[in-house]
């Protein structure tokens, strides 16, 4: 029998899209951008999210041999966001083409919108993004008690 109090868990569990560049000019350059991803996934999984990392959804770089259209992938990709509860930029996301239509989208849908500040192994700091903001600039990262309450106030405001 399915236990109601993980049912209820379940259903208040937070799910966060991850958004930021995947391609770069060599294979090094993607897979370093996948180990960006993995690590801010990580570590927002230790927060206590749910995490769709689209970096790694179909394996990594694997789909760059298929036939399978740009375009399907990033259909596909944005079909994902929209079914989650917010959305992590991660670094570099200001020069990713890809990003910016996943950004459009969460704005227009009217997702919270969170940054990746700072990214290692064990952590990342995460901040608000205003949507007008200047891709210069710094916003101070945020602790996990930060981020929660960055995300209750945008859900009740």
């Amino acid at each position: 029998m399915i236990d109601p109090d993980e049912v209820k868990k379940m259903e208040a569990a937070k799910v966060v899209y991850l958004a930021g560049p995947f391609t770069a000019d060599t294979i090094e350059g993607i897979q370093h951008n996948i180990q960006i991803a993995k690590s801010v996934a990580l570590a927002l999984w230790k927060m206590g999210y749910v995490v769709m990392c689209p970096h790694t959804n179909a394996g990594g770089t694997e789909w760059l041999d298929s036939d399978l259209p740009e375009s399907r992938i990033m259909f596909g990709d944005i079909v994902l966001m929209l079914r989650c509860d917010m959305v992590v930029l991660l670094p570099g996301w200001e020069n990713s083409k890809g990003t910016q239509k996943e950004l459009e989208f969460a704005h227009s849908a009217g997702m919270p919108v969170l940054e990746a500040m700072k990214v290692s192994k064990s952590s990342a700091g995460l901040s608000p993004v205003d949507k007008h903001r200047a891709s210069k600039g710094s916003i101070p990262a945020l602790d996990k008690n930060g981020l929660k309450s960055i995300v209750e106030g945008m859900k009740n405001g």
